[in-house]
């Protein structure tokens, strides 16, 4: 994403000052970009994580194309920033949370531990959330990880969600796991509903 930069605007946004810029939303949208440009530059992906973790709570539309910047930056994630990543997941402002999960797909096989640990994160959002990200992130270990899953969870909505995930990664052998998920809940048509698709899913699969 390319923006010019006149020189007034060069001569107003410095390192000492980005971080005022970047968090103005009164600013224009190229000069927040510009300041968090700087930040990126010379921050390291956590900080500016728990910049967006204080001071982004709130949707704001704003906003949105200097999240959008963050995470196209072409910087790579480095292990210790990954736990100031992951708390954005309780963030109250969906579009953050939402473009946060779809980058954490995209890191693979090095959240796969991570992953493991949101599963059984008490906020069942959570959870569902990483069933979400471990869908697609391309982890070798998925359908080990969503078959070990669906076998603990214990709440409706993440297991559904993760029945959903199964129906898609997963194959023919998996069907026998998905009917015991029917016979735990044999009152909710929901589950029954969501299993039936599942296994019809991997039975034509």
């Amino acid at each position: 994403m390319g923006f010019k930069k006149s020189n007034e605007e060069k001569e107003k946004i410095t390192p000492l000052n980005s971080k005022e810029v970047f968090l103005d939303r009164n600013k224009s949208v190229d000069e927040r970009i510009m300041a968090v440009e700087n930040l990126l530059i010379i921050e390291p992906f956590k900080n500016i994580f728990k910049m967006l973790n204080e001071h982004f709570q709130e949707d704001d539309l704003r906003d949105h194309p200097v999240i959008d910047y963050i995470f196209t930056y072409p910087k790579e994630l480095q292990e210790d920033d990954i736990p100031e990543l992951l708390k954005l997941l309780k963030s109250d402002n969906a579009y953050l949370r939402n473009i946060v999960i779809g980058y954490l797909r995209e890191q693979g096989e090095k959240i796969e531990n991570y992953v493991r640990k949101l599963l059984k994160d008490p906020d069942k959002d959570v959870r569902i959330f990483a069933v979400n990200i471990l869908q697609d992130a391309g982890i070798e270990n998925a359908r080990e990880i969503i078959r070990e899953f669906i076998q603990e969870e214990r709440e409706i909505n993440p297991l559904m969600t993760a029945v959903e995930c199964l129906g898609e990664i997963g194959s023919e052998e998996d069907i026998p796991l998905l009917e015991k998920v029917k016979e735990r809940f044999p009152n909710e048509p929901f589950v029954s509903f969501a299993v039936d698709n599942a296994i019809k899913r991997l039975s034509s699969g």
